[in-house]
């Protein structure tokens, strides 16, 4: 009974994974056509918002492929169980310090904002070069080491019995760009929150400000989400406590779980991809968009009147 109970939680996690590895590689997808297409979008800012889009395809295929080798029983060899483990961990650290540079970028650009050149297409580019470089010399340590082997029913993972080489990984490639994106979006909200008192003489939060603190709490929330469940699962085997597969399994799912999640809020939160969205959708129901055009001019006309005779009454 424990052995069918096991295997139907295996099942069912590897069917969480698939349905979310390939809608999360479809919005990937799309996200990177439409800025592509649209040159109204095509900012040096959106350029990484491609660059971690192609990172997640590259994430999600490799945790497909690692899990993959898990359900089929494929015996590999120590050497090619490395390689997988290698490219795995590449991918994943290109994912979390991808979120890192955006926000390098945004906070250049809010200190040297006077400074075009350092905002352009080549910059960014020179980034993201930079950030793939480190990406690979970072999980070196895989390949150089004995760490991983071939063990039969498990994922071609660093063992959580090798604190320290689990320690490395989780400090350089979770740890440090979530203590990044932590710092700068701090120094970018406290930069934000003293320009509108500033300007507004007023120390209540704005509509924009509400709308950053909303914007970063989701990001820390999907970058905890990601990582909380194998910090759990490290601790736990660290004790020799005996964990299911199930839970193993959930450890690697929770990260393209994550990844759906940001590729969501993003589509709703990026203001110039939803306002192309917003261009698609009315391109494809016209008759829709002059209703709603219609009436949001109903509405307006309505509130220049109560404005106008509000202004009568007062001055009555």
């Amino acid at each position: 009974m424990d052995r069918l109970s096991t295997q139907f939680d295996m099942r069912f996690v590897f069917i969480i994974l698939l349905v979310t590895v390939i809608i999360s590689i479809f919005l990937s997808i799309f996200i990177i056509t439409l800025i592509f297409l649209s040159k109204a979008i095509s900012t040096p800012a959106n350029l990484l918002v491609c660059n971690t889009c192609i990172a997640t395809i590259l994430h999600l295929i490799m945790s497909t492929i690692s899990i993959s080798c898990f359900y089929t029983e494929i015996a590999l060899t120590d050497w090619w169980c490395r390689i997988i483990a290698y490219f795995y961990y590449t991918c994943l650290t290109m994912l979390s310090h991808s979120y890192a540079i955006q926000g390098m970028s945004r906070l250049l650009f809010i200190v040297f904002h006077t400074h075009r050149r350092l905002f352009n297409h080549k910059c960014h580019l020179i980034f993201i070069l930079s950030h793939i470089i480190i990406s690979f010399l970072i999980t070196l340590p895989i390949l150089l080491t004995h760490d991983i082997q071939f063990r039969p029913l498990h994922i071609c993972l660093i063992p959580a019995v090798n604190i320290l080489h689990v320690s490395y990984f989780f400090v350089t490639t979770y740890f440090t760009p979530f203590l990044i994106v932590i710092i700068i979006y701090g120094i970018i909200y406290h930069r934000v929150i003293q320009s509108s008192i500033a300007v507004r003489q007023s120390t209540h939060p704005s509509k924009r400000d509400l709308d950053l603190i909303r914007n970063i709490l989701i990001l820390l929330i999907i970058f905890l989400m990601a990582g909380v469940p194998s910090i759990i699962y490290i601790i736990l085997s660290a004790r020799n406590t005996k964990l299911s597969y199930a839970f193993y399994m959930f450890t690697i799912v929770a990260t393209s779980i994550a990844t759906l999640m940001e590729k969501v809020c993003l589509l709703f939160l990026n203001k110039e991809i939803w306002r192309e969205l917003k261009k698609m959708s009315n391109k494809l129901h016209p008759a829709q968009a002059i209703m709603h055009h219609n009436t949001r001019s109903v509405l307006t006309t309505r509130l220049n009147n109560r404005s106008v005779s509000n202004i009568v009454e007062d001055q009555l």
